[in-house]
């Protein structure tokens, strides 16, 4: 349980039971006042503060080249290994004002996303 005064900010790995309890988690921190760094950008659509995380699109974008090479025929060992290249910072202004946080304007400017 996340307790006000016990911690300065919260920041969310993902795993199974987290993403189950994700809108509960989102709520806790908001209503405790507490900036949390969340895993994904649909954590901070729901209400998170921020995410710095892999985009999804290039996520998507890699495999589909992937999965395109191995139904022309390519054997999946001869593929090379290819990492995300993008990571987008998202952030929630509207939590960012209920939780009493200021975001510099230098952050901001770097944000990929920001929901007002």
């Amino acid at each position: 349980m996340l307790r006000t005064g016990e911690v300065d900010a919260f920041f969310e790995l993902s795993d199974a039971l987290v993403q189950i309890n994700d809108q509960l988690i989102i709520d806790r921190t908001r209503d405790i006042k507490l900036p949390g760094m969340f895993n994904n950008q649909s954590s901070v659509i729901k209400g998170g503060l921020a995410s710095y995380s892999a985009s999804r699109y290039e996520v998507g974008r890699l495999s589909a080249k992937y999965v395109q090479r191995i139904l022309a025929g390519v054997k999946p060992k001869d593929l090379p290994v290819e990492a995300v290249r993008k990571i987008d910072l998202v952030i929630n202004l509207k939590t960012a004002k209920q939780i009493g946080l200021t975001i510099p304007p230098n952050v901001l400017a770097r944000a990929d996303k920001v929901i007002k």
